[in-house]
């Protein structure tokens, strides 16, 4: 994946399901996905937001997605789906 992002550059990547993960009990930050990917897309800005959050363990969870941009980022919304409550 990071051979063909620096061989075609593009304006603008989306990805989804990026993960953020959290030691529960004292908050402490163990994975955080947009982070590995940013190291691999310099000059590039990013916004991140997570669709949905779970426990796992002693971990927290963050799921959710990430906009990558070669362009300044000016301002980000987001709109929060319902959910069918009976979906697993």
């Amino acid at each position: 994946l990071q051979d063909l992002l620096i061989k075609t550059l593009p304006d603008i990547i989306g990805f989804q399901e990026v993960r953020s993960t959290r030691a529960a009990p004292d908050g402490v930050r163990t994975r955080h996905q947009v982070s590995d990917l940013a190291k691999i897309l310099p000059g590039y800005q990013y916004v991140f937001e997570p669709a949905m959050m779970f426990e796992q363990g002693d971990e927290l969870h963050q799921e959710g997605l990430a906009i990558f941009s070669r362009y300044p980022i000016l301002k980000t919304d987001f709109l929060k789906l319902s959910r069918d409550p009976h979906d697993s």
